[in-house]
């Protein structure tokens, strides 16, 4: 049995529990690049009180946060703002996990908040998004896009590219990031 046996994957509020590790995450992360941005834990735990969704996964034998992701924004348009993963955490699939988590937990949001506002019953439609692995070609027809965006190394576009999003600007250099951006669209099935 190996220690990434007891990952397990967590999501929003108990997250705030764990912010002094996603702070070391961050000032582990951000120290080795050219970044100018200066963490401390209020700052932390703003980001963590402004999230839409949140996803991270922690070792349950040390209790530990070793990989997390946060997703900003509004219903429909947010922005993964962050996902870090513990460099002795990486390559395991941690990384797509979370991703996959935070897409999925949009989508709900979108779709309670649909159902709650009574414009549509989106329940069918939701349902099949979630089961479908490819959020690029579903064969939904579109009266309500969810949008989500994401600033990435030039380096990371292509691990991000397997979930559909497109670069919409690429990075001129290695300092600059790509902008990159998934819409998938949500209708009943007709």
């Amino acid at each position: 049995m190996s220690e990434f046996d007891d990952l397990r994957l967590i999501n929003n509020i108990s997250t705030f529990l764990h912010r002094n590790d996603i702070l070391s995450l961050y000032l582990t992360e951000y120290s080795n690049g050219n970044w100018n941005t200066i963490f401390t834990l209020e700052m932390v735990e703003i980001k963590l009180c402004h999230a839409i969704a949140i996803s991270a996964f922690i070792n349950s034998k040390t209790n530990k946060l070793c990989a997390f992701a946060i997703l900003n924004g509004q219903m429909g348009d947010a922005l993964i703002e962050d996902l870090i993963v513990d460099s002795k955490y990486r390559n395991i699939g941690l990384g797509t996990q979370l991703i996959n988590d935070l897409l999925k937990q949009h989508i709900n949001i979108c779709s309670n908040q649909k159902s709650k506002n009574n414009k549509s019953n989106y329940c069918n439609s939701i349902t099949r998004v979630l089961h479908n692995t490819d959020w690029t070609n579903s064969s939904l027809h579109s009266s309500h896009s969810i949008k989500v965006s994401l600033y990435c190394r030039r380096n990371l576009a292509k691990f991000y590219s397997k979930f559909g999003f497109q670069i919409i600007r690429s990075a001129q250099n290695e300092n600059e990031k790509c902008y990159m951006q998934i819409t998938q669209s949500l209708s009943e099935q007709k």
